[in-house]
């Protein structure tokens, strides 16, 4: 008889005890703000920050708005099977990474003004439709398995001057031909775009502009698209295109074969990330004009650098993101982003 009641504790124990929950699954929150958060929408059952929820409660949540909380870390998160519509934005200094790798049902993902975020990782998220962002220290974004994305918004035109700014290269978008809205706000290295996906036919609102006080914009920009020629005729659906963008603006079967000028200058910068200064090594010996821009567009430091001379001192200025902006005496011009530890 005893040991039939033991084993039948152990039965009992191993379907969740007396109370239904003594091992049950627990997910790891161990940010305190992420976890208020949860509790202050009602999904975090037991109502305690204690550094961990019931993953009973977070893997049915289909749309989670933990905007503006404060976030540092999104660790968690994966156990969010169900999840749809997820709103990180506002979140200042938070977090670096963002992996949505854990959420294959994501649809729409908005992280606005996330300064310190320097990747994303979009590559399991193949119902993705909508990616909303403007601030961050992203220096890429991969959507080449999104192929439903339809709407890619990296900043917003307002009438109350631009603040956006980010660190992002080259975009390949040749994997998106649903992508309905294409709009890029003062990405100042940006200066390719590979748009031959097919269905140029349906991107119809594009917006591409660069402009922050300072003028540290300005990049030659090549744009492959599907048809070259009805582009650089301004045909539909390119006429109604909205581009501003710095010196110029180029279409091209390949870009590769049109090098910017960004690509032929062997200035060589470093280190970066910096805690103190920035070298600028020069090959060609020529004296260059280097300029350093905070996201906003503001000068906060300016030399001329020769083979002598060469170390641009930034002990003094605060910790984030700037653009550091290179010109030679043939009129090339390099925008690199730097971020000051």
């Amino acid at each position: 008889m005893k040991t039939l009641i033991f084993f039948a504790i152990i039965i009992l124990l191993s379907f969740g005890g007396v109370g239904g929950g003594l091992f049950a699954q627990i997910t790891l929150i161990p940010d305190p703000n992420f976890e208020q958060a949860l509790i202050d929408l009602g999904i975090d059952s037991d109502g305690i920050v204690n550094g961990q929820v019931l993953t009973a409660d977070v893997e049915g949540v289909e749309v989670l708005d933990v905007s503006n909380i404060g976030i540092q870390d999104m660790t968690g998160l994966e156990d969010f099977a169900a999840l749809k519509d997820l709103n990180v934005s506002e979140n200042y200094n938070g977090f670096f990474h963002l992996d949505l790798s854990g959420n294959p049902l994501l649809e729409k993902i908005d992280f606005r003004t996330n300064y310190n975020l320097d990747s994303i990782n979009l590559t399991n998220n193949p119902l993705l439709e909508y990616i909303i962002s403007d601030i961050s220290s992203l220096d890429e974004l991969d959507v080449s398995n999104n192929t439903l994305l339809k709407v890619l918004q990296i900043g917003t035109p307002d009438e109350g001057g631009v603040s956006e700014a980010n660190g992002i290269s080259s975009l390949d978008l040749s994997n998106n031909p649903l992508l309905e809205r294409l709009w890029l706000v003062d990405i100042p290295i940006l200066h390719h775009i590979n748009l031959k996906s097919g269905g140029n036919e349906v991107l119809t609102d594009v917006y591409i502009m660069c402009y922050i006080e300072g003028g540290i914009c300005g990049s030659p920009l090549c744009i492959e698209v599907d048809d070259v020629n009805a582009a650089q005729s301004n045909q539909p659906p390119y006429n109604s295109w909205d581009i501003f963008y710095g010196i110029n603006v180029t279409y091209s079967e390949d870009c590769s074969l049109s090098v910017p000028l960004l690509n032929k200058m062997s200035v060589k910068v470093y280190p970066n990330p910096t805690v103190n200064e920035i070298f600028v090594y020069n090959p060609a010996g020529d004296t260059i004009n280097v300029s350093l821009y905070n996201i906003s567009g503001k000068l906060v430091l300016q030399k001329e650098f020769n083979h002598t001379n060469n170390t641009l001192n930034m002990s003094d200025i605060e910790s984030g993101v700037y653009f550091l902006v290179v010109e030679t005496p043939q009129g090339e011009k390099m925008v690199k982003k730097v971020v000051k530890q």
